[in-house]
């Protein structure tokens, strides 16, 4: 007996159709309060407090910052992500990976609380779903922008300069130096075919990568995986492989199952070392099943892709034995429930009906319009399968919600996960201007824009196709509407659905009653009907499966000779074998379905695992058996070349810092060394000078009177003198100050470059600035603004800035007397009036120790145009006047 968990799995899918109507980077950069590139180096998901919608927390390593608060990490929350059994999974939206590497544009979050998270004050979130996001290729150095053509990095970059008109701060400029390791690196992989050419995503088929330079499928923690083009994004992102999904690898050849949401294009390969290869050639995926992804362990080493059943009744029935069936699941089909305003668009109403029937009578799979309608507009956990018009970041939206169980076998251990689909709400966008009979070439087709929502409720992805009704973007005009294309993958979605009773409890799915599918026809006579029969024509009496194949028709490693006659099982793909399906490639007398070590040399003698001593390394130290000959060297310890353990620290145990950096002609460079490992003595040579390091002096030195130089800096240890080790360190000269400021009102923001302190004094106040950016609040009047460093020879920053009172004039266009109201304390003013040419015309000084007002006679003036300049201690202001006659 298989034993049963129940879990409420609420797992929200929204597949959307998107407009192709770019959003300029312009825009959504003036909107945002902070714009910066980084990597995502942790991603978790949480509830909010309420339970009413899971949210992923985005932890980004931030690189440069182009707008905003400057910090080592910012935390970016959007919606969707899955937390245990219970998720959100929202499309069109933008999915960022851990490890990814883009630029964010983002604004502070709505107050939100989050169960298990203590960052909530620090949230944002992106300005818009799917262009507040650009992934970065790390490959080609294209920064991938949604429905545009995409940018070099460095043309990226410009342009956000462009826009913030100020230079970027750079906490930590990594983006560089992974493009450049990949430039060194790309020839080393060779793709030389990819087969078959044309295969379907998320249905566990298997794309064969044949090829050279994979290397091993692991390194340490690190393994290899494939990435196929992202059809939500329509190829300008990429979809990873899990690790679950790797068949094999070696280094000549790679099977991978292509997980969901793959699209057509070239595919691309990470090797465990890290080396990235993408392809010339390129494959076909025509279709894509959605599909869920759940961990059996907790580790991303262990997740593996589900796919999600049509049922024949509602798991609340599960969860409350008392509770009455749902109507929107019962007796084998899904009702939709219109909302009322949607029923009253009669156009609307008769288009997505007439979508449905197509869907549903052509491929059986079970969908009804309800009699009743709603008043429900929005997408929500209720056990109704609501169709409505309401607001949405795409044309269409849908909206599927999952129940789940855990199955676990007889001694506990998980056996499977089995999903099924509890609602399914359709959301179409109001705002959009939709043609219901007549397309016009402006307007979006809403017949085409219903039958793609239709595909995602039926069980589709998006795919890689402009001119395929599941492609993830419409233009405006006349859509695609023929389902042609997904008649084979309804096919095996509904024999599916119909085969399995899901958790021990649920009802299989039911053909609907205007299909001409017989789920009784068996034309074989196998015993399994032609629907869910994998293999026809069938011989007379041969034993079969469950899937309705026998021996005689199934060739399981693909050799070329059928299960029934094949001798040797797991041959490896491509190896040439003999009539019995057996080979020997490298001719060491072991079969290859079970040589543990191909390509043994010749003339070597192999054991019965088919490796000889060349290719093994029993004590794992990195010799080779018949190099090594220390045997049994103790794990993890470092050896020569032939095996033998030698002495050495790990590669941190010294530590050689650079404390300052030395200004030309003169010795103030400080270069300070430690030894963490505390149990030796420790000799240490600094060109001529050469000292100890041991308890009496903690381990720790300061060489200081350093010049401008390149010092080679080696440690050698009394107790073991054969050790020795080197650094070659550079003294060099520190670089010049640079401040940029920008005065704005009553502050001046500074950006610093030059060290990691600054030196600050502002009208004779003192402080030390440990941070790059400073915003200054001025005093009214004359302030002056002096920065250095604790090195001379970097410069001094020293500028004026001149704060002024509010002095206001009026009014502006005179006959006769102007107006002034002066702002502060100051106990007078004087005022200059000039010409258009600058002559000074007028010089007073009034008084202000008994009203801050004052009037001034322009009566003997012609008319024209003059400037009013006032001064003080705290006043300098210029005001345009106008003199009529």
């Amino acid at each position: 007996m298989k034993k049963l968990t129940f879990l409420l799995l609420a797992v929200f899918l929204a597949n959307g159709q998107q407009q192709k109507t770019p959003i300029t980077i312009e825009s959504i950069f003036n909107e945002s309060s902070m714009v910066f590139s980084g990597q995502v180096v942790d991603k978790q998901s949480y509830w909010d407090v309420d339970r009413k919608m899971i949210y992923t927390v985005h932890k980004v390593k931030v690189s440069k910052s182009f707008k905003g608060n400057q910090n080592e990490f910012q935390y970016v929350v959007s919606k969707g992500g899955t937390v245990g059994l219970q998720g959100v999974v929202i499309k069109p939206s933008v999915t960022i990976d851990k490890k990814s590497y883009g630029y964010f544009m983002v604004k502070m979050a709505a107050p939100l609380q989050l169960e298990g998270f203590n960052k909530s004050n620090l949230l944002t979130e992106m300005i818009h779903t799917t262009a507040s996001y650009y992934d970065y290729d790390r490959i080609t150095d294209i920064v991938n922008i949604p429905n545009q053509n995409h940018l070099s990095k460095q043309n990226f970059e410009k342009k956000l300069k462009l826009f913030s008109k100020k230079k970027e701060i750079v906490l930590d400029d990594f983006f560089q130096s992974i493009y450049l390791k990949q430039q060194a690196v790309l020839n080393d992989i060779e793709i030389s075919s990819l087969s078959p050419a044309s295969i379907v995503a998320g249905n566990k088929e298997i794309l064969t990568i044949t090829g050279s330079g994979f290397g091993d499928f692991t390194s340490g923690s690190s393994y290899g995986v494939v990435s196929f083009k992202n059809s939500d994004s329509g190829g300008s992102t990429w979809k990873t492989c899990l690790k679950t999904q790797i068949v094999s690898w070696t280094d000549t050849q790679i099977r991978v199952e292509v997980p969901s949401d793959s699209g057509s294009g070239s595919i691309r390969i990470t090797t465990a070392a890290d080396i990235d290869y993408e392809s010339m050639q390129t494959i076909e995926i025509p279709y894509s099943i959605n599909t869920l992804n759940y961990p059996s362990n907790g580790s991303d080493d262990e997740i593996f892709e589900y796919p999600i059943f049509h049922t024949g009744s509602s798991l609340e029935d599960i969860l409350d034995s008392e509770s009455n069936p749902y109507d929107n699941i019962s007796n084998g089909q899904y009702v939709f429930t219109l909302n009322q305003d949607f029923y009253d668009n009669e156009k609307a109403k008769n288009i997505f009906e007439e979508g449905l029937i197509d869907w549903v009578c052509t491929t059986g799979l079970n969908f009804a319009i309800g009699d009743d309608t709603t008043t429900i507009n929005e997408a929500e956990s209720d056990f109704t399968n609501v169709v409505t018009f309401a607001t949405s970041n795409s044309l269409g939206t849908t909206i599927s919600y999952f129940d789940g169980c855990v199955i676990n076998d007889q001694d506990g251990n998980l056996a499977g996960v089995q999903i099924s689909w509890r609602e399914i709400d359709i959301i179409f966008n109001i705002i959009t201007d939709w043609g219901f009979d007549e397309v016009d070439p402006n307007q979006y087709d809403f017949a085409s824009t219903a039958k793609h929502e239709l595909g995602h409720a039926m069980g589709f992805g998006h795919n890689i196709n402009s001119t395929s009704l599941m492609h993830y973007a419409s233009g405006r005009g006349p859509g695609a509407t023929s389902i042609d294309d997904y008649l084979v993958g309804a096919e095996q979605i509904l024999a599916r659905n119909i085969s399995t009773a899901l958790c021990g409890t649920l009802d299989p799915h039911e053909i609907s009653a205007c299909s001409s599918i017989d789920p009784n026809l068996d034309t074989d006579q196998d015993g399994i009907s032609d629907i869910l029969d994998r293999c026809p024509d069938t011989p007379t009496n041969a034993e079969i499966d469950d899937f309705g194949c026998a021996l005689s028709q199934l060739d399981s490693d693909e050799d070329g000779v059928t299960d029934d006659i094949d001798q040797c099982e797991n041959t490896p793909f491509g190896a040439e074998v003999d009539s019995v399906g057996c080979a020997d490639v490298d001719d060491d007398g072991v079969k290859d379905n079970v040589d543990l070590c191909p390509d043994t040399p010749q003339n070597e003698q192999a054991d019965s695992n088919g490796c000889s001593p060349s290719q093994k390394d029993t004590d794992n130290d990195g010799v080779t058996d018949d190099f090594d000959q220390c045997a049994d060297t103790p794990i993890e310890a470092s050896v020569d070349a032939y095996g033998c353990s030698i002495f050495t620290l790990p590669a941190d145990n010294f530590k050689v810092i650079v404390q300052s950096r030395s200004c030309p002609d003169s010795n103030d460079g400080l270069i300070e060394i430690r030894a963490l490992d505390k149990s030796f003595t420790y000799e240490v040579s600094v060109g001529e000078q050469t000292i100890s390091l041991s308890s009496e002096n903690a381990y720790e030195y300061t060489f200081n009177e350093l010049e401008v130089g390149t010092y080679d800096i080696c440690f050698s240890i009394i107790e073991e003198p054969s050790f020795e080790q080197c650094f070659q360190i550079n003294l060099t000269q520190p670089d010049s100050l640079n401040v940029y400021d920008s005065f704005s009102g009553d502050n001046v923001l500074f950006q610093l470059q030059g060290s990691t302190s600054y030196n600050v004094n502002h009208n004779g106040n003192l402080w030390v600035l440990e941070n790059d950016t400073m915003e200054l609040s001025l005093d009214k009047g004359l302030n002056t603004v002096l920065i250095s460093t604790d090195l001379e020879c970097q410069g001094i920053f020293e500028k004026q800035y001149f704060n002024s009172e509010e002095v206001l004039v009026y009014p502006t266009v005179v006959n006769d007397l102007i107006n002034f109201v002066v702002g502060g304390s100051d106990p007078s003013v004087e005022i200059e009036i000039f010409d258009m040419n600058g002559k000074l015309l007028l010089k007073t000084i009034r008084n202000l120790e008994n009203s801050r007002s004052m009037k001034l006679s322009l009566k003997d003036f012609s008319s024209g145009i003059y400037f009013a300049h006032l001064h003080s201690n705290t006043v300098n202001i210029t005001s345009k006047i106008i003199k009529n006659e």
